[in-house]
């Protein structure tokens, strides 16, 4: 490891023994001015790239630059090749360093990592290598259904395809990862599962769409819009039933369900009585009032207690499996609660909501 007092000399040396190129002064390390005269793009410290163009021209970037020294090692670039600068002017404190510089830059390879940044004069950052992993927009598409309708209360299910800028699938994403822009209106994804090979099933419940209006409806991933759709309509909301009150009692339990991976264009949901074996369904569960009339102004807090046994298995939206015991699920403002069931071999699967003074089940066959 070169200690701070050797980096200053390998800058140093450099500013001394490398041809012309451009010129950068800057404040102290410690006590003592440096200077780097490089014929260099740029540099880059702990994550961030400085360009010389810019370093040439702000005396802010230099102190940031001087303040990234402290952090970790100095890399260089000349002629496309970068190199540790600390490294090579320890093993070449003397001689012709231009002619020595790419032997050791090929000896020694390195690339910017993933998830480098530009960092500007004003402070402000860009991305230069992206990270690992991260949504390429033009290798990615939201999965727009062949027709696209909204409505409050109504699943919106999406099947976008994510790949990373080597065209290579991107995994690792949850809901929170994903969000349906709609005018001036953000819903977040109330559910989100991996199908393989880039593919995402997600889950949007609005519930705050201004009814009887149109808008442009985006699909967002980690602020990335991979997907856009002009002039959508929303559908005007349904009669409301009386407001729910708080402690008031929920109703009766429909399923609807979506299966995963095999959604069809305009499918947004069908009943779901029966299942195929081995098949895994996005299940929302919609509370009803008396009259069997979805729930409105649901007060927030209010919880499910679901449970599941047979021959499939059960799980909240964010990845909890529900088993005999139950687990505690949340209701949106509409009496919807997010699931992901998957059907066993072959068999009945019970499912039972317990409400405020009220049990129902629904029975899935496969």
């Amino acid at each position: 490891m070169i200690r701070q007092h050797n980096r200053r000399r390998a800058v140093r040396a450099a500013a001394a023994g490398l041809a012309a190129g451009v010129v950068v002064a800057g404040t102290a390390l410690g006590s003592c001015a440096w200077a780097v005269a490089i014929p260099s793009s740029g540099y880059y410290v702990n994550g961030k790239f400085y360009a010389s163009t810019d370093l040439s021209t702000s005396a802010y970037l230099v102190q940031q630059l001087n303040q990234a020294l402290t952090q970790g090692p100095l890399y260089v670039e000349l002629n496309g090749e970068w190199v540790n600068y600390g490294d090579f002017m320890g093993t070449h404190p003397t001689g012709d360093l231009l002619s020595a510089f790419n032997q050791y830059a090929q000896q020694h390879p390195f690339t910017l990592p993933p998830g480098t940044v530009q960092v500007h004069p004003d402070g402000s950052t860009t991305v230069l290598v992206p990270p690992q992993n991260s949504v390429n927009v033009s290798n990615s598409s939201a999965g727009w259904p062949n027709t696209l309708t909204l409505q409050n209360g109504t699943p919106l299910v999406l099947q976008p395809i994510l790949e990373d800028g080597n065209a290579q699938p991107v995994t690792g994403l949850a809901a929170a990862d994903f969000t349906l822009g709609v005018g001036a209106y953000s819903v977040p994804a109330a559910g989100a599962w991996y199908l393989g090979s880039g593919v995402y099933q997600v889950v949007f419940l609005p519930s705050n769409l201004p009814g009887g209006t149109s808008a442009n409806v985006t699909l967002s991933v980690d602020g990335q819009t991979v997907g856009m759709v002009n002039g959508v309509s929303i559908g005007s909301p349904p009669v409301p039933t009386a407001p729910v009150l708080a402690g008031a009692q929920l109703a009766s339990l429909n399923g609807v369900g979506v299966p995963q991976g095999s959604l069809q264009g305009g499918q947004v949901s069908q009943n779901l009585t029966s299942t195929l074996p081995n098949s895994t369904y996005t299940l929302v569960l919609q509370a009803t009032d008396a009259a069997g009339n979805p729930l409105n102004n649901v007060p927030a807090g209010q919880t499910l207690t679901v449970s599941c046994n047979g021959a499939g298995s059960l799980q909240t939206a964010g990845g909890t499996a529900i088993g005999p015991a139950g687990v505690s699920v949340p209701v949106n403002s509409k009496g919807q609660a997010l699931l992901s069931f998957a059907s066993g071999d072959s068999g009945l699967t019970t499912i039972t909501v317990t409400g405020a003074g009220y049990t129902d089940t629904l029975t899935l066959s496969n």
